[in-house]
């Protein structure tokens, strides 16, 4: 399989969510344990979901900005990595599929 355009789907919908309110961003950085309102660690926690539901094929990016490339580049690090994540990732994931995901059949698709 082939994992492209996490980002661009999800990043803008997820940050404005987490930026809606102050207890939205309060509660998801207690259970994560990071700021989810900084698009630089949304985006690091998409990447790194991408990898881990993707971890046997690939997973692309593009990227024109040389901090977008050192997030993905240490995002793909931390996900190499045999110690564990700072940041709760699962966690990060239940969020978003409980708050941001509708019904397929809903919508027609997810985020």
């Amino acid at each position: 399989f082939i994992t492209f355009g996490v980002i661009s789907r999800a990043l803008a919908r997820i940050v404005q969510h987490v930026r809606s309110d102050e207890s939205t961003r309060s509660r998801w950085e207690n259970i994560i344990g990071a700021d989810c309102s900084d698009p630089a660690v949304t985006s690091s926690f998409l990447l790194r979901s991408a990898l881990k539901a993707n971890s046997s094929g690939m997973v692309l990016f593009g990227a024109t900005q040389l901090s977008h490339i050192r997030t993905a580049a240490t995002a793909l690090e931390e996900h190499l990595s045999p110690v564990s994540d700072k940041w709760d990732a699962g966690s990060f994931m239940s969020l978003v599929n409980a708050e941001l995901c509708v019904p397929v059949a809903a919508e027609g698709r997810g985020i």
